[in-house]
């Protein structure tokens, strides 16, 4: 769970996709979400699980996204889908 791998992954300013997906000004926050989804399970977020992580992005506010985002991906990689699919 918190091996070199998910920490570099998971890295606000040197994971690729974090940095990829929290610079993109084309994206609101349900869009992250579904980027961060389908980057690590391939799949699109539930309608539930989409509310669930926009709602958490919006409560704690835009001053730190990234670090926000990152624990949106850590989360996603440590979840049971993730780690019996890939």
């Amino acid at each position: 769970m918190n091996g070199a791998w998910i920490g570099r992954q998971t890295d606000p300013d040197r994971g690729e996709t974090l940095v990829a997906v929290a610079g993109a000004p084309f994206l609101d926050n349900a869009g992250k979400i579904e980027v961060l989804f389908l980057a690590t399970l391939s799949r699109y977020p539930t309608t539930s699980e989409r509310e669930k992580f926009v709602g958490f992005l919006t409560r704690a506010g835009a001053t730190n996204e990234k670090s926000l985002l990152a624990d949106v991906l850590w989360a996603l990689a440590n979840s049971q889908e993730f780690l019996l699919n890939h």
